[in-house]
């Protein structure tokens, strides 16, 4: 949960698009960190997901790492509901990445 909460702190209510490349690659590490604990990983993939979706995606960015839509498979092998919504709320998204990730 850390790391979740060190990305939104990080983001301090900016979208990704505004941030550096290198910020958005440490963003990305953090996350993965997170996935070690089942309980926050459908949380901090559907985060990796907007930052995937508004970073890269929106701008045509290549990126060697899991792929967006590599994100999306995988947040449809868990049940909505372990989505922490309340977080994902903290995190400035795009209606687009939103609606590209089914949360909305």
């Amino acid at each position: 949960m850390l790391n979740i909460l060190t990305v939104i702190a990080t983001l301090r209510g900016r979208g990704v698009d505004k941030l550096h490349r290198d910020t958005v690659i440490k963003l990305e590490a953090y996350l993965r960190k997170a996935f070690i604990s089942p309980k926050i990983q459908p949380t901090a993939l559907a985060i990796l997901g907007i930052i995937k979706y508004d970073y890269y995606e929106v701008h045509g960015l290549y990126d060697k790492g899991i792929s967006f839509q590599d994100i999306k498979r995988k947040l449809k092998e868990f049940d909505p509901y372990l989505i922490d919504m309340n977080i994902i709320r903290q995190v400035k998204a795009s209606e687009g990445a939103l609606r590209s990730l089914d949360l909305i």
